[in-house]
């Protein structure tokens, strides 16, 4: 069992939350203006940011390949009687789908647990509709990290050469929080991205 299996039942926790509310808040911000139909919530967790993000959008997948992660999402939806999100228990990485089309892809605290970052703008081309956008949220660059296990961060030149050498244009990231403990027990910092197909 991985370790978002083990965490999913205690991940909600009110640090997460405030974060989660943050990002939400500035997920919103950069993808109101588009008016987006539909949109995928790639690694959903238990929906701390998306279900923030449920009346933008008339239609929304959230997906997870924890299957712990989509249980828990799925009790939320249940109990707060949400009609336009279904679940989707899978690894679009690792499983291509061509019935999934959408205006909208974004991700929160994703990309870090990716080993290979290109894959990402690659894999989820297909799913986006022309005229959309890949939207992601992660932390920038930590030089005072040092892992084996996750990206301690992101250089916003790296991300944009990648998303231009996937085809991707239009892109624009910035850095929106600051704060004490964000990434393992250090000071980092949060960036977004957009990118459009």
């Amino acid at each position: 069992m991985n370790k978002f299996e083990m965490m999913a039942k205690r991940y909600d926790t009110p640090d997460r939350l405030k974060i989660a509310t943050i990002i939400a808040d500035e997920i919103r911000k950069t993808i109101s203006p588009y008016h987006y139909q539909t949109a995928l919530d790639f690694g959903c967790g238990t929906g701390l940011v998306g279900l923030q993000l449920k009346d933008l959008f008339q239609q929304m997948i959230f997906t997870d390949p924890s299957a712990g992660m989509i249980e828990q999402v799925d009790q939320k939806i249940a109990k707060q009687d949400i009609h336009n999100i279904t679940t989707l228990h899978a690894d679009l990485l690792a499983d291509s789908r061509s019935d999934i089309q959408v205006d909208c892809i974004y991700m929160s605290q994703v990309l870090l647990h990716i080993p290979n970052t290109e894959q990402v703008f690659k894999g989820l081309k297909p799913l986006i509709k022309s005229g959309g956008r890949l939207v992601i949220v992660d932390f920038d660059q930590t030089p005072s990290i040092q892992s084996t296990e996750i990206h301690t961060g992101f250089s916003h030149a790296e991300l944009t050469s990648l998303a231009g050498a996937a085809g991707y244009t239009d892109i624009a990231i910035k850095t929106f929080y600051h704060g004490e403990n964000l990434l393992m027990n250090q000071d980092s910092s949060l960036f977004i991205m957009e990118a459009k197909i």
